[in-house]
């Protein structure tokens, strides 16, 4: 697996237009009434992916991320989503790399996509890796192909390698 691509910029520029929903606020009031410490640092993905919501309405993007990685990570598929939309590439990757050595392949792939999707050279490599071993997804050697040479045309020698290798 490889790790960062210096070759990007290294923060994702952050919409200034955030939607406004009652779900946040509501999010925000339970997190205001909380009185014990359990309340106060919900472990319910639904309740985290909403404290991510109030805080994106607030601005606070860095918060919100906090909050839609903690749901995502127990498979809440909207968190996930704006995570898509909010997370840089490099830490995208650097994640994915962590969920990966911990044979945590489904989180290490999704991870790795958020990252390919911004043309980040070494996820496109290791999102090449997960399909040729199906490793967090069906193994397909054609989606491989796929994303091994999406990272080459990037300047990824070893994607280039293992294309040429797949293709024989």
């Amino acid at each position: 697996m490889e790790g960062k691509d210096n070759s990007l910029p290294a923060k994702r520029q952050y919409s200034k237009s955030c939607s406004h929903n009652i779900k946040g606020k509501q999010a925000y009031n339970y997190q205001k009434k909380s009185t014990n410490t359990r309340e106060q640092n919900p472990t319910d993905a639904e309740e985290q992916y909403q404290l991510g919501q109030y805080y994106k309405q607030e601005h606070n993007i860095s918060q919100a991320i906090y909050w839609w990685r903690l749901a995502a990570e127990q498979g809440h598929y909207n968190a996930w989503l704006e995570l898509d939309q909010y997370m840089d590439a490099n830490e995208a990757n650097e994640r994915g790399l962590k969920f990966n050595k911990a044979q945590r392949y489904d989180e290490a792939k999704a991870y790795f996509m958020i990252a390919a999707k911004r043309g980040h050279k070494n996820a496109c490599y290791n999102v090449g890796l997960c399909y040729e071993y199906g490793r967090g997804i069906s193994r397909n050697i054609s989606m491989a192909c796929y994303y091994y040479k999406k990272a080459a045309d990037l300047g990824h020698s070893k994607a280039a390698h293992k294309l040429t290798i797949l293709q024989s």
